[in-house]
């Protein structure tokens, strides 16, 4: 699989390169448990930073970027960088409240009260 992973990484860069968000994102999502699995933290943040990226590009897609600023703060968690990951997860609780996407909210909810208790 470190052989595929490579070619993944690879693949959404290239995608990001060529502005195709939607590929951007469904990357970082195939990839995402092989990283947690992993432990690859830093490899994370990339993928969830280029899929946040595509996201926004694509305005009128808030799920992809809710989604994304989620997955962006578990990482971002890990490696110790707690003020982005905080404020990833405020946008993120932000946007899925807006979509009324209430086990989305309840989940990032408690990602907040966790780490502020």
């Amino acid at each position: 699989m470190t052989a595929e992973h490579l070619c993944l990484l690879a693949a959404q860069l290239t995608a990001a390169d060529h502005a195709w968000h939607d590929g951007v994102c469904q990357l970082a999502w195939s990839m995402d448990i092989f990283h947690i699995r992993r432990a690859h933290l830093h490899h994370r943040i990339t993928v969830w930073q280029l899929a946040l990226t595509a996201a926004q590009h694509m305005m009128e897609n808030i799920y992809l970027t809710s989604d994304a600023l989620e997955g962006l703060g578990h990482p971002l968690w890990a490696v110790g960088r707690h003020d982005e990951a905080r404020t990833a997860w405020r946008e993120a609780l932000e946007l899925f409240e807006i979509q009324q996407r209430s086990a989305d909210a309840e989940r990032v909810r408690e990602h907040l009260a966790s780490i502020t208790a």
